[in-house]
């Protein structure tokens, strides 16, 4: 990879070691105003003292607390682990009964018996215990939701990403939900709601990928709780983490819960850097002992980077690395001016350009070995197939997935298409998910109003379409054309559709017979890439002369196929 020129820390903005001199995109977009980033104080939640900050003493005047003692916060008593409980449960009972049963046993410690300590819960339930109606009625998964039509194939949520919290041991700089060690639990969600939203999502999607985030998810005592619920009634559950917390505990009750992988934050291999950055002192060490531990534990996990003019140049070595540490994919993530990201500054639309084109070639070096994907950037698909147009990159059904494939939650309930577009479409403290995602306003014109601007006109626009987000942060328009792109479409070439039949996130009509314990099986994937799945399993099995889909045929696909779905395609499939 070519030299960018030194790789430094994140400089001062204003006398705070947590901003970045402004530019990059605002000033570089052609012709675009700038306007406040949207959201920035979006669905703020009630600020409160904090027992413990994660950040060292200030230059700027502000006191460090006398018990963090220039570290990040350590774990307390009063800090809660991951719960994670394994249950006894009736088949024929109703999951939400059977989740109510199982709190009035105790919810266990990861890893540790129950007795003395098995957690206390407040015994949230429905109006006088009962398993809420809709449970037992039409609104049960699987049917009607809400008295809405059906959802079409294309605009199922396959992937939810939802943020618990707000409170974070860490203060990273470029937090799009602007997280920190004072933020209050005040407004989150109680366990109920959050199992009650669980059983809507399940309404809608039998099968999504949940993405459990935060702030710093593991500050939930519940969430171990939330996680099993949801993962033993259908749902592929992967938790976001700063990974400083991580210890072998929280790891064994994340196993327990059912969730098949997290995602670990490391956005550069020098502490200088990535310290600054997550306003963590030793917060690099903690995440790479962390990363031993997942290791040791057999649970896969994800790199994810954010890419800034400070470590751009050091991208191709984190890559590398990321790969000898075991990471099934590595994520780099382009900021999105939103959150306290409002205040960083950004690459320019041309190093865009020179960063894609990097992850597009080591998208294919390591192609059987570790995904690398870019992420808040869709044009990254216009550079794979400039590159490699056969790339099963390009393999998707939609464009930017927000609001058609894709949403997420706020730590207060609140819809928005994306976490980094803070557009509410809905509020589940007083809407159905299943009427938010069918009929929100928002929604509706994500998926059906035409693309503004360049994007609108680029022959690129079913594959990439722009980033929404950024459009939306920078325009105040969701449809916006999106700022960071150099391309210009020349106009007169046809529009570049995927080049498979079967896409991500589209549906596969089987040819073959499935036998039902196949069907089970296969059932536990995530939605968006079920398709894919079934087809590939299918095209092999004809390659063998099989007519018939098997578990054991199933078997001798993981060990035969040159990837290893269950590591190459992240936490897809079950081992049982």
């Amino acid at each position: 990879m070519p030299s960018h020129g030194r790789c430094e820390p994140p400089s001062a903005h204003r006398g705070r070691p947590d901003r970045l001199d402004r530019g990059g995109l605002a000033a570089a977009a052609a012709g675009a105003p700038h306007r406040p980033a949207a959201g920035a104080q979006h669905g703020r939640a009630v600020r409160a003292r904090a027992r413990h900050l994660a950040r060292e003493h200030r230059r700027d005047g502000r006191k460090q607390t006398g018990d963090d003692r220039g570290r990040r916060v350590r774990r307390g008593h009063d800090d809660g682990d991951v719960p994670g409980a394994a249950r006894q449960a009736d088949p024929r009972r109703g999951r939400r009964a059977r989740w109510i049963e199982s709190r009035d046993a105790g919810v266990h410690r990861g890893g540790e018996s129950a007795g003395d300590h098995a957690l206390p819960h407040s015994g949230h339930r429905g109006k006088d215990g009962e398993v809420p109606g809709r449970l037992r009625g039409p609104d049960a998964r699987g049917g009607e939701a809400g008295g809405g039509e059906a959802v079409a194939v294309n605009l199922v949520p396959h992937v939810i990403a939802w943020n618990l919290t707000r409170r974070c041991n860490l203060e990273c700089a470029h937090c799009y939900i602007s997280a920190g060690p004072s933020e209050s639990a005040a407004a989150e969600l109680d366990t109920a709601a959050c199992v009650d939203i669980v059983d809507q999502l399940l309404a809608v999607n039998p099968a999504p990928l949940l993405i459990l985030s935060g702030g710093e998810p593991l500050l939930r005592p519940d969430l171990g709780e939330i996680a099993h619920y949801a993962c033993a009634n259908g749902a592929t559950v992967v938790v976001g983490t700063n990974g400083t917390l991580l210890t072998e505990e929280r790891i064994a009750a994340l196993t327990d819960a059912g969730v098949r992988g997290v995602a670990v934050s490391v956005d550069s291999l020098r502490p200088s850097y990535h310290d600054n950055f997550r306003h963590g002192r030793g917060a690099l060490a903690d995440v790479q002992a962390a990363l031993a531990r997942l290791r040791a534990a057999r649970l896969d996990f994800i790199v994810q980077t954010t890419v800034t003019k400070g470590n751009r140049a050091e991208l191709e070595r984190l890559v590398a690395w990321s790969a000898d540490e075991g990471a099934v994919s590595f994520n780099c993530y382009f900021l999105v001016p939103t959150g306290r990201g409002a205040a960083l500054s950004d690459l320019t639309p041309a190093d865009y350009e020179a960063v894609l084109a990097d992850l597009a070639r080591w998208e294919g070096a390591y192609r059987g070995r570790m995904l690398v994907r870019a992420k808040c950037a869709p044009h990254f698909m216009r550079l794979v197939h400039q590159t490699d147009p056969e790339s099963p990159v390009l393999n998707y059904e939609t464009r930017c997935p927000c609001g058609t494939q894709y949403c997420r939650i706020t730590p207060d309930g609140k819809v928005t298409p994306c976490p980094y577009l803070p557009e509410v479409a809905g509020d589940l403290r007083s809407q159905r998910f299943a009427d938010v995602w069918r009929s929100s306003p928002l929604f509706r014109r994500l998926r059906e109003g035409p693309l503004q601007g360049k994007c609108g006109a680029c022959e690129y626009r079913a594959v990439c379409g722009g980033c929404r987000a950024r459009g939306f942060a920078l325009e105040g328009d969701v449809l916006a054309a999106d700022p960071s792109c150099l391309y210009q479409p020349t106009g007169d070439t046809a529009v570049i559709e995927p080049a498979r039949a079967v896409r991500y996130g589209g549906d596969f009509q089987p040819a073959l017979a499935w036998t039902p314990a196949a069907r089970e099986r296969v059932a536990r994937i995530p939605s968006f890439v079920r398709g894919v799945v079934m087809e590939r399993v299918e095209a092999w099995a004809r390659r063998q002369g099989r007519r018939e889909v098997t578990p054991e045929l199933l078997a001798e696909v993981r060990r035969a196929l040159p990837i290893d779905f269950s590591k190459k395609r992240p936490f897809f499939v079950a081992d049982s």
